[in-house]
């Protein structure tokens, strides 16, 4: 069978959907044997099947449509002729714009999996213990200021600070149960970083690590100077790494800190400036995996494939996203937490789900800022009703971040501004995203039976108290009896059910696979095929 028979047989209402799935795959064998066979027909035909309505009803629909799509890749990585695949490339952008899901989905995973020329460093081999022992004394000796020091807990670091100082000595502890190779990576990444920045071109505070004993991870010795203000939840070994950065890099984009939240003004240029810097980072091959921590299931984590981890991709409801978004791994400095660091990985769809991640996170985060302006009203009211505060969200600014976000990723990653406006509805997505955020709808967690049976009985009580559980009621609630229902939200869905805001994936994947095509088409007009 030749290319015109095989584009007719998709062409012609004549050939039912069985004919038309064998001629796609007959297609896909000439393009692995007969790249240069396709012309610009070959592309108006695939782009007219894609969009053609007839088909979604199928039950393999979605998998004929990644079939098409991945037609229209295949072309653009190995057509023969600029124009033609400038052709292709344009109908896949042109497909995003499809009402369809799975016809938007195929569109953008094809689009997401043209490859791109990333190299970024790789973690040196990480040397084995011993860790070197060290003091509280000889640790604050590093601090960046000659002032009276005064020391807060942060989490699971400790802040040594001065009244008055621009930069601030941080000891960041192992947590309990991680491994110290984790504080290695992330001071790895501290030098790569510090020795770059150069090529970022707005503000990142990167921290400066300390080498105590020729190692950048080290023991803390007890006791401390005055009360001993370890964290609780650190390792037992006292794991950990010290830095000096600016005091801005405890100042969280979205959520109010001493002074209160900043103001609009300052947050809108902090969360477009770290997308600038997040686009740059994976750009440069330097991947962040964790702008949030999100769950798609906190409570099974224990016993899932994912971890509860939650995969975008798969649009299913997103557990406890307020809480997720407290405390970002961006912010006022900057992007931080290098730890959650990764090499580009080599396959694109890889890397288009984590540009992904990035997209989520961000767009997140700049809803929740609406809704930390009143952080009391969280959940139900007084009388058992989900609070309403849609009228705290800005949909104006609002709008402006959801276009502005991806216009600075864009940047960031493929080293040019985007020309034109990005095909998504971004009023209707802020309409959208302050219906969904500004009402606590979806409060509810199900503790399963199994996963109770997991705990001992002090974990078990420790688990319901820490989710609000009545403490009277906790004697008398027997471990192991029967599924029990927590109000731990708000969550984006019910449980077990889908994400409840589908435009936002779709604004997520749509982001995504422009930025990865975008990155493709300019690294081929640098290779001079202007055609492309």
């Amino acid at each position: 069978m030749d290319v015109p028979y095989l584009e007719e047989v998709l062409r012609s209402p004549l050939h039912d959907f069985s004919a038309k799935y064998m001629a796609a795959g007959e297609l896909e064998r000439i393009c692995a044997h007969a790249p240069g066979a396709f012309s610009g027909e070959t592309v108006s035909v695939l782009e007219a099947t894609l969009r053609d309505p007839r088909h979604r009803s199928q039950t393999q629909s979605l998998f004929f449509y990644k079939r098409i799509a991945g037609l229209l890749s295949a072309i653009i990585r190995t057509g023969k002729g600029g124009k033609v695949r400038g052709n292709a490339f344009q109908a896949l952008e042109r497909l995003l714009t499809a009402t369809d899901v799975n016809q938007h989905l195929a569109a953008c995973e094809a689009l997401g999996s043209l490859p791109v020329s990333i190299e970024g460093p790789r973690p040196e081999e990480i040397a084995a213990s011993p860790f070197p022992e060290v003091s509280w004394e000889e640790v604050c000796g590093a601090r960046p200021f000659e002032g009276e020091a005064i020391c807060r807990p942060q989490g699971r670091s400790l802040v040594i600070s001065c009244e008055g100082c621009e930069r601030v000595l941080v000891v960041k502890m192992a947590r309990a149960g991680e491994k110290p190779e984790s504080l290695i990576r992330e001071a790895f990444w501290m030098e790569k970083l510090r020795r770059r920045i150069s090529l970022f071109e707005e503000r990142f505070e990167i921290p400066e690590p300390f080498r105590f004993h020729g190692r950048h991870v080290f023991r803390l010795l007890r006791p401390l100077t005055g009360p001993d203000p370890i964290p609780a939840g650190v390792h037992p070994e006292r794991y950990a790494l010290a830095f000096t950065v600016h005091s801005d890099y405890f100042v969280y984009p979205n959520h109010p800190g001493p002074q209160g939240p900043l103001p609009p003004t300052l947050f809108r240029e902090t969360m477009l400036r770290c997308a600038y810097l997040l686009g740059r980072m994976s750009g440069l091959g330097l991947v962040h995996t964790a702008p949030l921590t999100l769950f798609h299931n906190r409570i099974q984590r224990s016993r899932r494939e994912d971890g509860g981890v939650y995969l975008w991709q798969r649009a299913g409801r997103l557990d406890r996203w307020l809480a997720s978004c407290r405390y970002p791994n961006f912010g006022l400095s900057g992007v931080r937490d290098f730890e959650h660091v990764v090499p580009v990985p080599p396959r694109p769809a890889a890397l288009y789900d984590l540009i992904g991640i990035h997209f989520l996170g961000l767009l997140l985060a700049a809803g929740s800022y609406f809704r930390f302006k009143e952080p009391e009203k969280i959940g139900l009211d007084e009388r058992g009703r989900p609070w309403d505060v849609r009228h705290l969200f800005d949909g104006n600014l609002l709008r402006e971040l959801i276009e502005g976000i991806f216009r600075r990723y864009y940047e960031g990653f493929s080293g040019a501004a985007w020309d034109g406006n990005p095909p998504v509805d971004a009023k209707g997505l802020a309409a959208r995203m302050i219906e969904e955020m500004g009402v606590d709808r979806h409060m509810e967690e199900i503790l399963r039976v199994q996963d109770q049976e997991r705990m001992t009985d002090e974990e078990f009580r420790e688990f319901l108290l820490g989710r609000g559980f009545d403490p009277g009621k906790i004697a008398d609630t027997k471990r192991g009896a029967a599924d029990i229902t927590l109000l731990t939200g708000p969550h984006l869905g019910r449980f077990t059910e889908a994400f409840s805001l589908p435009e936002l994936t779709r604004c997520v994947a749509t982001y995504s696979a422009l930025c990865i095509g975008g990155r493709h088409r300019r690294e081929q007009r640098a290779e001079a095929d202007q055609d492309f």
